[in-house]
C-alpha cells in the first residue's frame, strides 16, 4: 500500500504524510456519517523537528503545531491539497 500511497500523494500535490493525515480525515469522515454526526474540520497537533544538521545525535528538539485537518471533504484528492 505505501507506493500506492504515496502515487497518490504525488498525483495531487502533495506528500506521503499528507496522504497518510488525508485517509484519517476520511475514515473519520466516514465515522461521523454513519453515526449521523456532521462534522467541519478537526483540530490535529503534529510534531515538528527542530533539529538541525549539526546537532548531537540523540535526545529529541521538537515543537507542536496545529492543524486544522478537513474532515469535512469527500474528494481525497481535494482533502491532500487542503491539507499539503
Amino acid at each position: 500500500p505505501m507506493p500506492t500511497l504515496r502515487e497518490a500523494a504525488h498525483r495531487s500535490g502533495g506528500a506521503l504524510n499528507d496522504a497518510f493525515v488525508a485517509g484519517v480525515a476520511g475514515g473519520l469522515r466516514r465515522y461521523h456519517e454513519k453515526h449521523g454526526v456532521g462534522v467541519g474540520a478537526l483540530n490535529l497537533s503534529m510534531p515538528i523537528s527542530l533539529r538541525a544538521k549539526d546537532d548531537a545525535p540523540g535526545g529529541n528538539r521538537i515543537t507542536l503545531m496545529r492543524f486544522d485537518i478537513p474532515v469535512d471533504l469527500a474528494d481525497p484528492a481535494e482533502r491532500i491539497r487542503q491539507i499539503h
